[in-house]
């Protein structure tokens, strides 16, 4: 509770400027911590490899820290539950660092995800090309 209002305990982060800033300006932007809201400069272009080791990679640090300052602020952690997409570069790569960062910090803490499926109907140009020449 923060101010006579809830805030939730959670951490925001994209690697698209655009995402967060639509998060922000929406009816339900003001119900989350700016500090919380971490982003990247660029998106990653559906690619999983600049999620995990490029352009995710510069921003898990900071990414990190706030995890370990919410923890800080609970009386006992019991685990991570994470809501992520399997597609883009974001959802999937920088997740899956931040996965192993997180058990290697707190090995013995659940870490829940919640995975979105990508839509069949909305596809990368890269990963339709390749679909196609299949």
């Amino acid at each position: 509770m923060q101010g006579g209002r809830f805030v939730p305990r959670c951490i925001l982060t994209d690697l698209d400027p655009g995402i967060l800033d639509s998060v922000r300006c929406s009816p339900i932007g003001q119900l989350f911590r700016p500090d919380n809201c971490v982003g990247g400069m660029r998106g990653t272009g559906n690619n999983w490899a600049k999620g995990k080791y490029t352009d995710g990679a510069e921003i898990s640090d900071g990414v990190m820290d706030i995890i370990r300052k919410e923890t800080e602020n609970c009386d006992q952690i019991q685990g991570f539950q994470i809501t992520h997409s399997l597609g883009g570069g974001c959802g999937s790569g920088l997740t899956c660092l931040l996965m192993q960062q997180i058990k290697e910090e707190w090995p013995d803490r659940i870490i829940n995800t919640h995975s979105v499926f990508p839509s069949p109907k909305v596809c990368s140009f890269l990963f339709h090309s390749l679909f196609m020449r299949a």
